[in-house]
């Protein structure tokens, strides 16, 4: 009986680690719902000093009707003309939170305006989905590796 019993406990152990259960998983997704919200803050904020801190080194973006870009220097390289041309309000809706060990992700949509600082520009509305795909680090912290996104317009 005792044989049994520890195999029954080592095979819902292997079920459940098999299943997708994760240990402390409700930290976690605290954690990924905190950096969504410090993201678009920061965005909506316009730091772009902050805005590479959210990024891992090595990231990748893949916007739509675009070339992928490639590490985070071409990711800023990319954004910096959003931040300097326009005031940005985002917002942001989580659909979904996954994760699995140290790797994560978080399916949202956003509803963006991003109103110029030039006086002769239109104001740009937009509707997008965007998956972000997160590793954890060593500390403890999530930082997005890669950002894929399309517009729903």
């Amino acid at each position: 009986m005792k044989k049994f019993f520890k195999f029954s406990i080592v095979l819902l152990l292997t079920l459940a680690a098999s299943c997708g259960v994760k240990t402390n998983s409700n930290n976690d997704e605290a954690a990924l719902r905190k950096w969504m919200q410090d993201y678009v803050a920061n965005n909506n904020r316009g730091d772009f000093e902050n805005y590479g801190s959210f990024w891992t080194e090595d990231a990748i973006w893949m916007p739509p009707g675009a070339p992928m870009v490639s590490g985070k220097s071409s990711i800023l390289k990319f954004a910096e003309p959003v931040f300097n041309q326009y005031k940005i309000d985002q917002k942001a809706a989580i659909e979904e939170i996954r994760i699995s060990g140290n790797l994560a992700y978080i399916r949202a949509v956003f509803n963006e305006v991003c109103i110029p600082n030039m006086a002769d520009a239109d104001t740009i509305r937009i509707q997008n989905k965007d998956i972000f795909i997160f590793t954890k680090e060593p500390g403890g912290a999530w930082i997005a590796t890669h950002c894929v996104w399309n517009y729903n317009k």
